[in-house]
């Protein structure tokens, strides 16, 4: 009682009961699975019927992604070597839209929330902007920024999904 047990496995196939948790989270990693559709169909397999699902991912054509891309086309010097903020790592397997997330997640929960998370991640001037403000404004503006993402999270650095399991 209390205690934590660590288990391994594979997302696509958890050895856990049907129902047997009130709540599964998986953030950061969908987009890395070689079948994330099955990971979410196990998620929601394993949580309770009146339980949650809660699903979020790096939105690689988000507001910021998409402005850094551009700054880095329109500067005059050449971008220094190397991975930028807005590349999408190797080893993620899928390319996570809202469309794509909704589509995916729709077929085994129940959609009860959408929304994002951060904006502007990863562009450079915004970042200079905060350092350089003083705290209340920087606050102000990052809890700004935070609103529009909640309510567009196509424009959003992270899109997180969330509802309850579909009927089995």
């Amino acid at each position: 009682v209390g205690g934590v047990v660590w288990t391994r496995a594979w997302s696509e196939s958890l050895p856990f009961r049907t129902g047997s948790f009130d709540a599964a989270f998986c953030k950061g990693a969908l987009d890395h699975f070689d079948d994330p559709e099955a990971c979410i169909a196990e998620l929601a397999r394993v949580t309770r019927a009146s339980g949650r699902v809660v699903l979020a991912v790096a939105n690689f054509e988000s507001l910021g992604c998409r402005l850094q891309r551009l700054g880095d086309r329109l500067r005059r010097r050449p971008v220094a070597a190397g991975r930028r903020t807005y590349h999408v790592p190797s080893d993620h397997f899928t390319r996570y839209d809202v469309r794509l997330l909704r589509e995916q997640v729709g077929r085994h929960v129940e959609i009860e929330e959408l929304r994002g998370i951060s904006l502007l991640w990863g562009v450079r001037r915004w970042a200079r902007l905060l350092a350089r403000l003083p705290a209340p404004w920087a606050d102000a503006l990052l809890s700004f920024a935070d609103r529009i993402a909640a309510r567009h999270p196509r424009l959003s650095d992270v899109i997180v999904i969330a509802g309850r399991p579909r009927s089995r």
